[in-house]
């Protein structure tokens, strides 16, 4: 084999990462349904606890300058449950400066607070003063002017904001005084701008309902834009609000821990138009095919993409039938296709076991049946029938996370978090096998290696899941699951994970604690299902090249006992006809 074909799925295989997660932001960025958010200004009595005891020393900070906490403004999305979002507005008397407290989007740093001082002028125009600026997903309307002032306390943030009013009063713009109520409207308006202003631009799209969704070109380079600069964040920003957060309480860091999955669950939860999901799979396709291209022929390519779209197809419609919302096919470079969808239900065991088989039994069985009936089949015919086989017998292997694999943890070792855990370890060494004996096992080798670096995090999630299993009911609701497991990663053997790995374990384990126990008759139909392909493919397979056999030799036998008929009766016909 040439050097070329080893080391290029290597060169290949970080952009290919870096493609996945360019794809996973934009589905989360088109699936948001923007302009249905609205702003609700709150007393500030019913500010949540955990945010009032996050802001105590800002809210001090301020009211040493003369200013109190005047309302809360509650910003809620109407397309998406459970995206809400709160910020402190600050003021005092005959001041028409106002002062806003937020909380960093960054979850990485969540409980961390932010102020920000502005003003609105007379001309329209509105001016922010801030100690931190976010990320943007809408831009600002044109009037809006923002100014950072890194590592600023309140006094300096203040200061630095009068001298930038005093400039524009000496051109004639003077600031105008706003009561709690006119705030709240102003907060709103200039919301709605943001979204007709990047409609205007052709960044939006206008829904049948009267919302706004990132058309896919604009939500990819937004995607891309947003990686680049959380990286170069991350690295690089050191102001002092945020390298000297407030020490938080036990209770309120788990509030914050818990309205960040909220969140995340919420954006995930984002159902995505149907153009778009079909320019995602066209894009993925064209990624997926390009890498295809130089490994194997046009035709293997063809029977590979169609056998893979029958097999996720399969699962799609499992999904369909068990009530998946937002289901989508996409491509996946090195890996093959997978179908996704939303879940919002606790699905019995046997119910994933169904839409699991649905994916790789439908191809397995027509691929049999066509090797057996269709005789001496064209070569192009010949290899497309090896392929779906093949395609299908591997995706039936016991190993995570194939399917043959989730079907037996489902039905059998998900019971037991450490069991399930050691046959995590398991598929992990056979994948690494099978990626030696393959000719072309590369990226397979790489993607074991990465379900490698997995394992401490498994067996430290397996306790922890077998230590809740014993603490929770059996019928406990979703909230206090996910704030146990929350609870629960913040002891010392997560420790040295940050808060952004921690999230991306959650769903998994609060699933695992949700689903309810599998019972004899799922093990049944997981031993049924995956020896289907022995009694329901080869053995009638057997019986009819049994019979095909036997038809020739009975054929034969009826030949020559006519001829010995005739010869013994001259003249007269043979039994098979006439003569």
């Amino acid at each position: 084999m040439s050097t070329l074909y080893w080391v290029l799925p290597l060169l290949l295989i970080w952009p290919a990462l870096w493609l996945l997660r360019v794809m996973m932001v934009t589905c989360l960025l088109c699936g948001l349904r923007l302009g249905h958010e609205k702003v609700t200004g709150l007393e500030a009595g019913k500010l949540p606890a955990h945010l009032r005891d996050a802001a105590g020393r800002i809210l001090a900070e301020w009211s040493a300058l003369g200013f109190e906490l005047r309302q809360v403004h509650y910003l809620e999305s109407e397309a998406h449950p459970g995206l809400v979002s709160y910020s402190l507005e600050l003021a005092r008397v005959d001041d028409p400066i106002r002062v806003r407290v937020f909380q960093l989007v960054d979850i990485l740093r969540a409980g961390t607070l932010y102020s920000l001082v502005e003003s609105t002028h007379s001309d329209g125009s509105e001016w922010i003063s801030t100690q931190h600026k976010d990320e943007e997903i809408l831009p600002r309307p044109g009037l809006v002017v923002i100014q950072e002032e890194q590592d600023a306390t309140a006094a300096e943030l203040l200061e630095a904001h009068r001298a930038r009013m005093a400039a524009l009063a000496a051109k004639g713009v003077t600031a105008v005084h706003l009561d709690a109520a006119a705030a709240t409207a102003r907060r709103q308006s200039l919301y709605d701008a943001e979204c007709e202003s990047l409609a205007h631009q052709a960044e939006l799209g206008r829904n049948a309902d009267g919302s706004y969704s990132f058309k896919l070109v604009a939500a990819m380079r937004k995607a891309i834009h947003a990686l680049k600069s959380n990286k170069k964040t991350m690295a690089q920003h050191t102001s002092r609000i945020t390298a000297a957060p407030q020490p938080l309480s036990p209770e309120t860091r788990e509030s914050f821990d818990y309205d960040a999955y909220v969140r995340s669950k919420a954006m995930k939860a984002g159902k995505m138009s149907s153009s778009t999901k079909a320019l995602m799979m066209l894009l993925s396709f064209v990624a997926f095919a390009f890498v295809l291209g130089w490994q194997m022929s046009v035709s293997s390519m063809v029977s590979l993409i169609v056998a893979l779209v029958f097999h996720e197809c399969g699962h799609l419609v499992g999904m369909w039938i068990f009530g998946y919302k937002d289901t989508q096919l996409l491509f996946l470079p090195f890996l093959g296709g997978v179908a996704v969808g939303h879940d919002e239900q606790v699905l019995a065991p046997w119910k994933h076991l169904i839409i699991l088989f649905l994916g790789p039994l439908p191809g397995l069985f027509l691929a049999m049946a066509a090797l057996v009936l269709i005789e001496a089949p064209a070569p192009w015919m010949h290899e497309a029938i090896i392929i779906t086989l093949s395609i299908n017998l591997f995706n039936l292997l016991p190993l995570l996370p194939l399917d043959g694999g989730q079907i037996l943890d489902y039905s059998l070792t998900g019971r037991f978090p450490r069991i399930h855990a050691v046959f995590y370890m398991l598929s992990v060494i056979g994948l690494f096998s099978l990626a030696l004996l393959l000719e072309l096992g590369i990226p397979l080798l790489v993607f074991a290696v990465f379900l490698a670096l997995q394992i401490p995090s498994k067996w430290r999630s397996a306790n922890l899941i077998r230590k809740l299993k014993r603490e929770l009911p059996a019928d406990a609701a979703e909230e206090t699951v996910v704030r146990a497991v929350l609870s629960g990663l913040r002891e010392a053997n997560f420790g040295k994970m940050n808060w952004a790995e921690r999230l991306q374990l959650v769903p998994g384990m609060v699933h695992t604690l949700r689903l309810p126990r599998a019972g004899w008759g799922t093990v049944v139909l997981a031993i049924a299902g995956m020896t289907s392909p022995v009694w329901l493919g080869l053995a009638p397979i057997m019986v009819w090249s049994l019979y095909k056999s036997e038809v020739p030799v009975v054929e034969v036998r009826e030949r020559v006992l006519t001829t010995r008929l005739r010869e013994r009766v001259p003249g007269r016909p043979g039994l098979g006809g006439r003569g």
